[in-house]
Parts: structure tokens; C-alpha cells; sequence
């Protein structure tokens, strides 16, 4: 990624970061894998402002580090040199994020979009959990699992389309 690059994508972050702590809402994209498989690449998020006291263990919080946005879950909520910290870790990543300060930590996602439908987020489920720790142990089926999912999305926004300019099903109706 070119220099232009970093300092176009530095600047969105930042002004995401404001618009959320302005309006108190924000409705964001995902476009990495970090969280898989709970959030996928082109989720939307709705993610709500709260204040650090207000997060618990199992949410999906957002902050703002070095420039950069994350949305990962949180594990555990505790005490860093007197000041209350979480500690989050996207869920497909083997070892846990630093502490995340006050400062950093913008809201807690509480909406999901994706594939024209919308879900609440919750603390990831037995099956997800496994399939997560597959995806930190084994570094291949990242990248599998994003190919097949891809795969998947075109297949299954194409379809109806194709159902419904069938020319016997058009005869039927």
C-alpha cells in the first residue's frame, strides 16, 4: 500500500472515530477476517457509543489505535496501572489485543447486516468457537474458507435471478 494510501485510510478511521462520538452511532463495513467467523468481510456494523464500565465479556467492541479501527470481541475486563482496561481478541487470532484504554474504545457493535438480513451480535457459540480456534491453528483454512465464501455469496445472490427469468418457471406462475 502506497504512503497516499496509509494517510487516506488513517484519516477515515479518524473521522469514523468522530462522527461516532458525535452522533453516537455509526455504521461502518468490515473488511478484514480477524473476527471470523461472527463477522464477515462486508458485514455492516451498527456500532452504539458506550463508556469502557459499560462493556462486558462476549460483546464486539470497536476502538481506534495507531490509526487503524478494530472490532473484536472482549475477553475480560480488568485493571492496568489503576485504570480499568479490556482485553479483546478478534476471534480467528491466536493471541489477545494490548489492553484497550478508555480512550480508545469508541462503542459496542449492536447490529449486523449481512445478506439482506440483520442480526444482533452474542457471545459466539460452540460451534463458532471451534471453528475459530481451527482457523488460529491452521494457518490454510483462512484462506480456504474466505474462497469458499466468496464463492458462496455470488452463487447465492445470482440464483434468483436465474429462478426467476426461467422461462418454465414464467409459464407456471
Amino acid at each position: 500500500m502506497s504512503v497516499a494510501g496509509l494517510i487516506a485510510g488513517r484519516l477515515k478511521c479518524g473521522m469514523a472515530a468522530e462522527l461516532l462520538r458525535s452522533f453516537g452511532e455509526l455504521r461502518l463495513q468490515v473488511t478484514g477476517s480477524s473476527m471470523l467467523p461472527a463477522l464477515w468481510p462486508g458485514d455492516i456494523l451498527t456500532i452504539r457509543q458506550i463508556n469502557l464500565p459499560e462493556a462486558t465479556p462476549g460483546q464486539i467492541v470497536l476502538y481506534l489505535r495507531a490509526g487503524r479501527l478494530f472490532a473484536h470481541r472482549v475477553l475480560e475486563c480488568g485493571q492496568r496501572g489503576g485504570a480499568a482496561v479490556l482485553i479483546t481478541r478478534g476471534d480467528a487470532l491466536a493471541i489477545p489485543d494490548l489492553p484497550v484504554s478508555a480512550d480508545e474504545l469508541l462503542g459496542r457493535v449492536v447490529r449486523v447486516a449481512r445478506g439482506g438480513g440483520e442480526f444482533v451480535p452474542r457471545p459466539s457459540a460452540a460451534w463458532e468457537d471451534l471453528l475459530s480456534r481451527f482457523l488460529r491453528d491452521w494457518g490454510f483454512a483462512l484462506p480456504l474458507l474466505l474462497r469458499f465464501y466468496g464463492w458462496r455469496r455470488r452463487f447465492r445472490w445470482s440464483l434468483p435471478d436465474r429462478v426467476r427469468n426461467h422461462p418454465h418457471l414464467q409459464e407456471q406462475a
